[in-house]
């Protein structure tokens, strides 16, 4: 992982956008989540089928073990009518040399238990589960259990 001046950096040449045949994902910023309290530093990225954003992923940029283990390196939502086509996992697969020019080789991800649609995602990226984790509660928005997975990415193909 590449510090935030090399964050910008990496933003200013890479291109802003990734594309497959079904989705693209662009570059929207790079901010600072100022409610961790350790401000971790963050790519924002829109998931957009056509013209319209249908989600997004968040790539933080930290080695923090305590926001890696709870809230990982990588988050991703698609709007509720869009879900159920893969396309977490297209936009998360178009950023792994986005991420790997950010230093990147593997990615921590993790999810609640019970959302079984962020766990196909994550398993269907080929993520492999490490252990589950009880956590003191940290926020009102997330609950406190975890599944932890590694991505791998340094052996994804392109």
């Amino acid at each position: 992982m590449q510090s935030l001046a090399s964050a910008q950096r990496v933003l200013q040449h890479y291109p802003r956008f990734f594309a497959n045949a079904h989705v693209m994902v662009q570059v929207a910023s790079l901010l600072i989540d100022e409610t961790d309290q350790l401000a971790t530093p963050y790519i924002h990225f829109k998931i957009c089928v056509g013209t319209m954003i249908v989600g997004a992923v968040n790539l933080r940029l930290t080695k923090n073990k305590e926001i890696v283990q709870f809230y990982g390196h990588l988050g991703f939502e698609v709007v509720e009518k869009y879900r159920g086509h893969g396309l977490a996992r297209q936009a998360c697969e178009l950023l792994v040399p986005y991420a790997r020019a950010l230093g990147f080789r593997r990615i921590v991800i993790t999810c609640h238990p019970a959302n079984t649609a962020s766990r196909c995602t994550i398993e269907n990226l080929g993520a492999r589960f490490i252990t589950y984790r009880d956590f003191p509660a940290k926020s009102s928005a997330y609950d406190s259990e975890r599944l932890i997975y590694c991505w791998e990415i340094a052996s994804v193909s392109e």
